[in-house]
């Protein structure tokens, strides 16, 4: 999901990332509206609906984002399956599953996509891995319109004068490792998810290993090569019967 209260840390070895010490405690805000369908043949898994052993799903979530700007559509699609032979009533192991299939992200400024794997082996565990191909949609010159005060000084710090020219990467391979801890009580839900992801990218005729991209999921900007660690934290308020979700997040 994408929520509200940001900051960033970024890996201590690569120089972009340690001089950007200004994103530790940045605030943001967001309402989303988080819709999640499971598709079962001709029909849809509700709330109360018992859940199937396997089944093909997918879940779309559309969320409109501010600081920094930017409207995004997240899809993952695939076969889903049960972990253990379990009553739903039991707590911890009732609705553990694994999950595998395409995972695709749109928005004005990116396009995003790939494979996803993903599991929850106990109710208060969700491990994710990614791999995919991200293309931005837009120029290097719009691009600063979607930044954050920080991420506009991060690029304003760098010693590369290409990238104040609006030298920017807008295309190449990344992957990702995520882990979740997550626990809910009544219409109150906490979540602490660390995310590792990894940047492997293509630049064009004469780029150097100092030019940059920019990752808006993230609002960070990092060289062809490196990784990026963040953490984040979230209070949540939802309820099964309805679509709308509403939380902060501090990261």
């Amino acid at each position: 999901m994408f929520d509200c209260f940001s900051k960033l840390f970024r890996h201590p070895c690569n120089r972009l990332y340690s001089s950007s010490r200004f994103l530790t405690c940045v605030l943001t805000a967001l309402i989303f509206l988080s819709v999640s369908f499971a598709d079962q043949g001709l029909g849809h898994t509700k709330s109360t609906a018992k859940i199937p052993k396997k089944q093909w799903a997918y879940s779309n979530m559309l969320a409109l984002r501010y600081n920094p700007l930017g409207l995004q559509n997240e899809l993952f699609m695939g076969y889903k399956q049960k972990l253990y032979n379990k009553p739903e009533s039991n707590l911890l192991f009732g609705k553990s599953y694994w999950w595998t299939g395409l995972i695709a992200r749109a928005s004005p400024q990116f396009a995003m996509a790939g494979l996803f794997f993903k599991t929850s082996p106990i109710a208060v565990l969700e491990l994710q891995g990614a791999f995919s191909r991200v293309q931005s949609l837009t120029t290097a010159a719009d691009l600063p319109e979607y930044f954050t005060d920080g991420t506009q000084a991060a690029v304003n710090s760098t010693v590369n004068n290409r990238a104040d020219a609006g030298h920017i990467i807008t295309k190449g391979w990344q992957s990702s490792l995520q882990a979740r801890l997550q626990a809910k009580v009544g219409s109150i839900a906490i979540r602490t998810t660390n995310l590792f992801r990894y940047f492997d990218l293509e630049g064009d005729e004469g780029a150097l290993q100092s030019d940059l991209f920019y990752d808006q999921t993230l609002d960070l900007v990092t060289p062809l090569q490196g990784m990026v660690y963040q953490n984040d934290t979230d209070l949540l308020y939802t309820k099964s019967s309805q679509s709308w979700v509403f939380g902060g997040r501090y990261t």
